[in-house]
């Protein structure tokens, strides 16, 4: 999948990581903004985490390829008239076998690409970039 803008790129979830290319779900990430870092930490004392997980998503998850739903029927991206996923996307990927743990996964990812500190991602459970991220 190709980024579009700088700071965007590409992530494969674990459990695809040995799959062939074409098998892969390929997810375009972003990191957040200082605006929308702070709006997740606000939901998540709000809401709870699964609230910052969701919300996090919204900003962070820019587009898919080669998602399918329970049935193996293909789920397009889009977006909304706010420029974020279209929640009724993100409710039929939590629904999707394994959904929810990859969607946790993409959340840490973005939390990871997001944050000030200097050694988070070296001292965070991502992926190795050379081999599941571009």
């Amino acid at each position: 999948m190709k980024t579009g803008k700088v700071g965007e790129w590409t992530y494969v979830l674990r459990r695809d990581r040995e799959l062939p290319e074409s098998e892969r779900t390929e997810f375009l990430l972003r990191p957040l903004t200082t605006a929308e870092y702070f709006a997740v930490i606000s939901k998540e004392s709000e809401g709870g985490v699964g609230l910052g997980l969701w919300t996090r998503l919204c900003f962070g998850l820019v587009g898919w390829s080669n998602l399918t739903d329970a049935d193996g029927a293909e789920i397009k991206f889009a977006k909304d008239e706010d420029g974020q996923v279209k929640t009724e996307l993100l409710d039929l990927f939590a629904a999707a076998p394994g959904g929810g743990p990859a969607m946790v996964e993409l959340s840490v990812a973005i939390q990871n690409r997001s944050t000030w500190e200097p050694d988070a991602e070296k001292n965070s459970d991502s992926p190795d970039s050379s081999s599941q991220e571009s």
